[in-house]
């Protein structure tokens, strides 16, 4: 990929992305399991990167590569734009979120039944896991829309 290809990207094209995987996930030959991890990642990326991006510019908000996915979460929960309660609303649901594709990405199978890992675990389908993202950007790009 060329600079101008990869530099000519928005996060919110992951989210597109996942939308159009999930309209078609019965014509892929890949099997389901691989294209719903695929959404369920990308769904969460387009979320980190877009929220990353407006607290950057909008708040105090430093990205840094070390730990930005929980210090993220953790600046929304504890600094966030919104009222105390709305942060911490927002930051679960932003962990779901991150939750849901560490399954997808790090997991083959669902952990045995009566362990601590099966009982964190999140069963959600794809329609959530776009619904949560495309809820979370919103909130937040309504929030910045005149910034």
């Amino acid at each position: 990929m060329d600079k101008s290809e990869f530099e000519d990207f928005n996060p919110l094209d992951f989210l597109d992305f996942s939308c159009e995987l999930n309209c078609k996930i019965q014509e892929f030959e890949s099997s389901s399991s691989s294209v719903k991890r695929t959404i369920f990642s990308r769904s969460y990326y387009a979320t980190f990167l877009c929220l990353r991006e407006l607290l950057s510019c909008n708040t105090e908000y430093i990205s840094n590569p070390y730990s930005e996915h929980r210090r993220l979460a953790n600046f929304v929960q504890f600094k966030g734009p919104f009222d105390k309660k709305a942060n911490k609303k927002l930051a679960k649901k932003f962990r779901i979120l991150k939750r849901l594709r560490q399954q997808s990405d790090y997991h083959l199978e669902v952990p045995s039944e009566n362990t601590k890992e099966y009982e964190n675990w999140i069963f959600e389908d794809t329609d959530f896991a776009i619904d949560l993202a495309n809820e979370i950007i919103n909130q937040f790009k309504n929030r910045f829309k005149n910034s």
